[in-house]
């Protein structure tokens, strides 16, 4: 491991204690939408209460966060101050049969028929769960869409929020981060058809209104050689 003193650009690399050949990608990625907040899923039962969206070709988290410079006179320096965090995804799939990308993201509510993609997770999200203060939304006066595929905006179903988690591990299996994004709401959303292409393509862009960290089995904070697991 390099030091500011020791600097050796020759022989060292800058950062030790990486694992050579280990990395994070998205084959080992995993979206899955949820209810809305993370204290809604059941202890020991979460597997069932969330959908694992598969066929997701892009996905992009974005932060940004507040920041004010104050001035004074009678000097040249300035004071800085946060304020607010401010969070957007964009993801994108492609439809290839089964539930659409808005039937996935909104899989723990009931349509205009009162079905539900994942009813494990409907019973969590309709009931508030552990939270037990959900609104009682009933089922839409709009239809989004029927069976497999939603895409009506107009509709109030698109008015419920839900909850997306994304869970990140290396190539060997070492978790990274798992994060839960809370009371998502899609604001915009995009169907592609191409005579050149030979399948559907969908996007859609999600505000959310937290990104909460979730406590699981990390890998340990790599510092140096000394905490290589080896």
């Amino acid at each position: 491991m390099s030091k500011v003193t020791s600097w050796d650009p020759w022989n060292w690399p800058v950062q030790g204690g990486m694992r050579e050949g280990e990395h994070a990608s998205s084959t080992h990625t995993l979206l899955a939408s949820g209810p809305p907040h993370l204290a809604e899923l059941s202890a020991g039962n979460v597997a069932s209460q969330v959908f694992p969206m598969g066929l997701c070709q892009d996905f992009t988290w974005g932060q940004t966060l507040g920041v004010a410079r104050f001035y004074e006179i009678g000097s040249k320096r300035s004071y800085v101050v946060t304020g607010h965090a401010a969070g957007g995804l964009t993801l994108s799939d492609i439809y290839y049969s089964g539930p659409s990308l808005l039937r996935k993201l909104y899989s723990v509510w009931p349509d205009y028929e009162g079905k539900a993609l994942n009813p494990d997770g409907a019973t969590v999200a309709v009931s508030g769960g552990e939270l037990g203060q959900a609104p009682d939304w009933g089922l839409p006066h709009i239809p989004p869409g029927y069976e497999n595929f939603l895409w009506n905006m107009q509709s109030d179903f698109f008015s419920r929020p839900f909850g997306l988690m994304l869970i990140v591990h290396t190539n060997l299996n070492n978790t990274v981060m798992v994060s839960y994004f809370e009371e998502c709401i899609v604001p915009g959303y995009n169907t592609a058809f191409s005579a050149q292409a030979v399948i559907m393509q969908e996007s859609s862009t999600i505000d959310y209104e937290r990104a909460v960290p979730v406590k699981a089995n990390y890998a340990p904070l790599v510092q140096g050689p000394s905490d290589l697991p080896f």
